[in-house]
């Protein structure tokens, strides 16, 4: 909000948004006995510095139109009760400008850690709430998504888009050997 009290696109974005993801995903949060692991920054500098074991080795972000503090992260990762892995991706860039203009969207393609899945050429990662939809009975319910990434020059690589302010939280599930099927490199595109 301003200081006369108005209100802003950010405001709209929070109540219209980014509140109702946070109530679809209160189910898995409060459900699955989180433990978190570790949280860092991918900086203005674009720099990141994990410690050794996280799901994530490297991200790196940007904005198809101008924006500031694109490529600017917080990232938290964790595990359940079971030892299922989870991240958490949050886009930092909120505001082009003093008087509260939304960011553009930010994307981000992260290179998961293949030793922390034992050396798994491919794996599910699962946007917890990729859409939300409300339900008058139950209130805000997540709609999922999954995506299948395959080994690409040694490394497996996801990438997805967040809005201004916007967070995502992945779930990452090992791809049974059955179900998968050859993927060539020009099949893939990189940014």
């Amino acid at each position: 909000m301003t200081e006369d009290l108005e209100k802003t696109s950010l405001w709209y974005m929070v109540q219209d948004t980014i509140t109702p993801y946070v109530m679809a995903i209160d189910d898995v949060l409060s459900d699955s006995g989180f433990v978190q692991d570790t949280s860092y920054e991918v900086n203005e500098y674009r720099s990141i510095s994990p410690p050794s074991g996280c799901i994530i080795t490297s991200l790196k972000g940007y904005s198809e139109s101008s924006n500031p503090d694109s490529g600017w992260f917080q990232v938290g990762e964790f595990y359940d009760d079971s030892g299922d892995k989870y991240f958490m991706l949050v886009n930092r860039a909120c505001s082009m400008d003093d008087e509260g203009t939304c960011a553009p969207p930010a994307t981000a393609i992260v290179e998961l850690n293949r030793s922390v899945f034992d050396d798994s050429t491919r794996l599910y990662v699962i946007d917890i709430a990729h859409e939300t939809e409300y339900d008058s009975i139950n209130g805000w319910q997540a709609v999922p998504e999954t995506t299948i990434t395959y080994l690409y020059d040694s490394k497996l690589y996801y990438t997805t888009t967040l809005r201004a302010g916007e967070g995502r939280l992945f779930k990452i599930v090992d791809v049974p050997l059955d179900t998968a099927y050859l993927l060539t490199k020009s099949d893939i595109i990189l940014y």
